[in-house]
């Protein structure tokens, strides 16, 4: 089969798919990516082809001139639609419809669900997939972006009309691109694109039930396949300088905030560096794309500009990140704790994940961080034992999980009950 694979977004969206496609590939598939250029050179290096679409969100959120946005400026919001987000966004539509011309299977992270209309014209069977928790409706808890209190049944089930709510400017590029590209009419200004012909879309949530448990009201449109985690990508080799760093006897603290940079990076680093003259730990500070530089850091730590997350972890004791997805799944593999610090959208639930399942202590939101909360955070980590042993087993178990497996069953399945609907609605 030839499966077109899609991503928008940043890191947490894009290198699980780039996982799932290696698999896919590992089972006879041919596949294709498309995504935007940040991960191009990472789908590469495992042999994946790849559909790249103008523009890269690390450079544009890394830019100084657009640290407004993270501020809510409505000039800046503006700005990065107009300038970046509906170009690019529109170009990942194009970029679809293209592919989908060859293609037997189609998989779209939540983000550009909108595009499974090019699936249904083509008769192609549709998938989406997403990180979180967010695009089934159930009765035992609200949307994640939702308020996250107990109200009842009728509000958590009522909350997921979230999922309509699209940014005017995100609407007419979809609409634009159904009538222009597609020639059909427009959709309804609130649809949630997750039903085809009255059926759910099969949803890929590409987490793990050992860490957030399905509520008894998702059908089997629904699978929760565990986490998709890249192999170690062969070409990297760490620098003399890092091997040496980690002969340390001393424990190691590792400092990332991902692709979350936040209005005030200098701000950000010089808080970390307060926090590393106040313990006596060795730190690792990662920049990546969160911005964070070597600035001022003191002695006793190392800043690392990038270094795959599931090479590094291992090595250290305890983990400082934002709390998305990617990197909660990746520290949890690697049997650590955390210290968490959300930034906004899903972070705040998976840090909520975390401390319930004693891995973590309680977060707190990255725009109130202080040196002291996080002094006393990872101190408070260091002298808690049943931390560390909570997350040797829950990592134990994430590792038991044949999450491929899992997914690719679910995918064959469809595809047979799709294939059977198909040809009964054709005769």
């Amino acid at each position: 089969m030839r499966f077109v694979v899609a991503a928008a977004g940043s890191r947490g969206e894009g290198e699980p798919l780039i996982a799932l496609c290696t698999q896919l590939q590992s089972h006879g598939h041919d596949v294709i990516f498309i995504g935007m250029e940040d991960f191009q050179s990472q789908a590469h290096t495992f042999g994946i082809n790849y559909h790249r679409v103008a523009g890269s969100l690390r450079s544009y959120l890394q830019a100084p001139e657009n640290r407004g946005m993270w501020e809510g400026d409505s000039d800046s919001i503006k700005k990065y639609n107009q300038t970046f987000w509906i170009p690019a966004y529109r170009g990942m539509l194009e970029a679809i419809w293209q592919e989908a011309q060859h293609a037997d299977l189609l998989i779209l992270n939540s983000g550009l669900r909108p595009a499974q209309k090019a699936g249904e014209i083509l008769g192609i069977p549709t998938f989406i997939s997403c990180a979180s928790p967010g695009l089934s409706p159930t009765k035992y808890f609200p949307h994640l972006l939702a308020p996250q209190f107990k109200p009842g049944f009728l509000f958590n089930k009522l909350s997921y009309f979230v999922n309509r709510l699209r940014p005017a400017d995100d609407y007419a590029v979809v609409s634009d691109w159904y009538r222009e590209t597609l020639r059909v009419p427009p959709p309804k200004r609130y649809d949630n694109y997750l039903k085809l012909n009255g059926r759910r879309l099969p949803i890929l949530y590409f987490y793990s039930e050992e860490l957030f448990p399905s509520p008894p009201d998702w059908d089997d449109s629904v699978c929760v396949c565990g986490y998709w985690w890249l192999p170690m990508d062969p070409t990297w080799e760490p620098s003399s300088a890092l091997l040496e760093f980690l002969q340390s006897e001393a424990p190691f603290v590792c400092v990332s905030f991902g692709s979350m940079i936040g209005p005030y990076p200098e701000r950000t680093t010089e808080l970390v560096a307060e926090t590393i003259r106040r313990l006596p730990y060795r730190f690792l500070v990662c920049g990546g794309w969160g911005g964070l530089s070597n600035v001022s850091l003191p002695e006793g730590s190392l800043f690392i500009e990038s270094v795959p997350f599931q090479w590094l972890f291992p090595y250290v004791d305890l983990v400082v990140h934002h709390g998305g997805a990617g990197v909660v799944s990746t520290t949890l593999k690697a049997r650590k704790p955390a210290v968490i610090c959300p930034v906004g959208a899903d972070h705040p639930f998976w840090a909520a994940a975390a401390h319930r399942k004693g891995v973590a202590p309680p977060y707190r939101m990255h725009r109130e961080l202080t040196a002291d909360w996080l002094v006393d955070s990872i101190q408070s980590v260091f002298s808690t034992p049943s931390m560390f042993r909570a997350a040797d087993e829950l990592g134990g178990k994430l590792r038991e999980e044949d999450s491929f497996g899992k997914t690719i069953s679910f995918i064959e399945r469809n595809v047979e009950t799709w294939q059977l609907k198909y040809q009964n609605s054709n005769r």
